[in-house]
């Protein structure tokens, strides 16, 4: 009987057992989700977070050692621990120390015309060194008024004598000052002491191109043609490349000392650049050698020259409408300079501002306009 009951009960169970596996088999498979690391990380953050007491939890977060973040992590955090000044060599803006903001608002309240000039020690300079483009850029405020340029061949004098290091902007940026307002001997004397030696007093800086050039303007500006001569000898002599604004100068420069081929050779140089190199020409470039070849007498190489520019594609200014119109009153071709006058009025009219008329056209070699209905431009 007992045995029976044991066959029964093995029966039973292998029944039970075979209906679960075909149930088991018959059943779709689901899909198993593994966690991503990412995943992990968070809820190891989240975890620690609700452990640590709530005034700690920032500690607990720093502290933790995350897997899979490596060196890079450590180091980030550490450096976000670091102070703004150690971390970018500089303060945070809106927090300087109290010297350098003293430093700040002494020379800021020089672009102020009716304040006094008070410049600081210059033991406040050397314990807190100024910014050179800070510095750049009020010098080009103290620029932009009569009231106010002085002030910044003061804070240059005062700049040297606290022994300041400077760079080639800020000595540009004073040269081009000078030249606005007519003082060319204190540009070109600016110019002369970033060239000079240390041994003789001066600031040992190497020009850049745009030094040359707004010394050369200067030059210009005041009639010193032999002076602009050779400060372009100087940017040859130092190996500075040309780009078009220098080129340009020195074309102008060649113009008013009569040397009408170096001026159209120049130009020609111009034009064998590639397109895109500083040193093609600009509109500026095809009128300074339209005036080159009009004041020397060649007014069909003038004319030529407008036809280069006009292939280019270059868009005329009004400046370059005169210098086309004067080349065509000096060869005769009236037809063409009224033609071009009415180009440059339908130009203007189409920009939205009023045409300006040249005396050039109808009386190149006079002073003042024959016609009352043109005015000199």
């Amino acid at each position: 009987m007992v045995p029976m009951l044991h066959a029964r009960v093995r029966r039973a169970h292998h029944q039970a057992a075979l209906a679960g596996a075909q149930a088991l088999i018959a059943a779709p498979l689901q899909p198993v989700e593994v966690p991503r690391p990412a995943d992990l990380q968070r809820q190891q953050r989240q975890q620690a977070r609700r452990a640590a007491p709530r005034g700690d939890r920032g500690a607990a977060q720093q502290q933790q050692q995350l897997p899979g973040r490596g060196h890079q992590q450590q180091q980030q955090q550490q450096q976000q621990q670091q102070p703004w000044q150690q971390r970018h060599g500089q303060p945070r803006h809106g927090h300087h120390p109290p010297q350098q903001q003293a430093l700040r608002a002494a020379l800021s309240a020089l672009a102020d015309p009716s304040r006094p000039v008070a410049l600081p020690p210059a033991e406040l300079l050397l314990s807190c060194p100024a910014n050179n483009w800070e510095l750049d850029k009020l010098f080009s405020t103290l620029g932009r008024s009569k009231a106010t340029w002085r002030r910044a061949l003061m804070l240059f004098e005062w700049l040297k004598e606290a022994g300041h290091e400077m760079d080639d902007r800020l000595c540009t940026t004073l040269i081009r000052v000078c030249a606005d307002h007519g003082q060319a001997a204190t540009a070109l004397g600016v110019y002369d002491w970033m060239r000079a030696p240390a041994s003789a007093g001066g600031g040992r800086l190497a020009p850049t191109v745009f030094t040359y050039t707004a010394a050369m303007r200067a030059a210009l500006a005041a009639g010193l043609l032999d002076r602009a001569a050779a400060v372009w000898e100087d940017a040859r002599t130092a190996g500075c490349p040309p780009d078009c604004r220098l080129a340009t100068t020195y074309l102008e420069v060649c113009t008013k000392r009569g040397a009408v081929d170096k001026a159209l050779a120049m130009y020609e140089t111009m034009r064998a650049a590639p397109p895109g190199s500083p040193l093609a020409p600009s509109v500026h470039a095809y009128t300074a050698a339209m005036r080159a070849a009009a004041e020397g007498g060649r007014w069909a190489r003038a004319l030529e020259v407008w036809d280069e520019m006009a292939a280019a594609g270059v868009k005329p200014t009004a400046h370059a409408y005169a210098a086309g119109i004067s080349a065509c009153a000096a060869g005769g071709e009236w037809r063409r300079a009224v033609e071009l006058f009415e180009r440059m009025r339908s130009a203007r009219a189409a920009s939205g501002s009023a045409p300006r008329r040249s005396c050039r056209g109808c009386c190149p070699t006079a002073s003042r306009p024959t016609c009352g209905r043109i005015r000199r431009c």
